[in-house]
């Protein structure tokens, strides 16, 4: 009775030097050039606009509103809402991690009121 299995594969010993080298070279660097591809990928953080304007109050409805002082100096956002609060508007490019996840909130400075939106580039 015969059984019906997995082909059989040649030891390497069948091919010559070269492309015994080959084959293996590919086995090692394939699995290390994908994780490779997979650390730079995880590392590189899409670009986002944050956009400030001036505005005279936040909506009544919205919770999201936060104190100026609250952001770091180095903060982007900190930066867009200081230039609207100079020139009316302002913006500033960053990346995700830099900025808070929410699409739109507030930022209050004094009795000024700015609204910021974050928006992927």
């Amino acid at each position: 009775m015969d059984s019906i299995g997995l082909p059989m594969v040649p030891d390497l010993e069948a091919f010559s030097r070269p492309v015994r080298y080959l084959v293996l070279t590919a086995l090692v660097l394939g699995p290390l050039l994908f994780a490779a591809a997979i650390l730079v990928g995880t590392a590189s953080s899409p670009p986002v606009v944050v956009e400030a304007t001036v505005v005279d109050s936040p909506p009544a409805d919205n919770g999201d509103v936060y104190q100026l002082a609250g952001f770091s100096e180095e903060a982007p956002t900190r930066t867009a809402v200081e230039e609207a609060l100079r020139d009316g508007s302002g913006s500033v490019t960053a990346t995700v991690e830099e900025v808070r996840s929410d699409p739109e909130f507030y930022v209050q400075h004094d009795e000024q009121v700015v609204r910021v939106t974050v928006t992927k580039k």
